[in-house]
């Protein structure tokens, strides 16, 4: 008990040390900060939950760390076939010549 008391408060330390820095590193790379927020937001909840005595609370703290978060910002820069329009090209300025 105490070992997992002890390793959530060290994941609530150091979630807290680096969640600027996700913050910063999502926004220069152009990925989704509010993703990097969820993520921290999920670690230390799930710290907080290894800190609250019990069993249950400990599994629902390791459920929580073992689900992805999706990365939905990729399909923005993606273009797929839907988004392609297609059509005819002619340049007007030919025919005023």
């Amino acid at each position: 008990m105490v070992l997992v008391t002890y390793l959530g408060w060290r994941l609530i330390k150091e979630e807290k040390q680096l969640v600027f820095t996700k913050l910063m590193s999502a926004m220069g790379q152009g990925g989704n900060p509010i993703k990097a927020m969820i993520g921290s937001a999920r670690n230390l909840f799930a710290g907080i939950l290894f800190i609250i005595p019990g069993v249950i609370t400990d599994f629902f703290a390791v459920i929580l760390l073992l689900i992805p978060i999706k990365d939905n910002s990729s399909q923005n820069f993606h273009s797929s076939e839907e988004d392609v329009i297609e059509g005819e090209y002619r340049r007007d300025d030919e025919f005023l010549k």
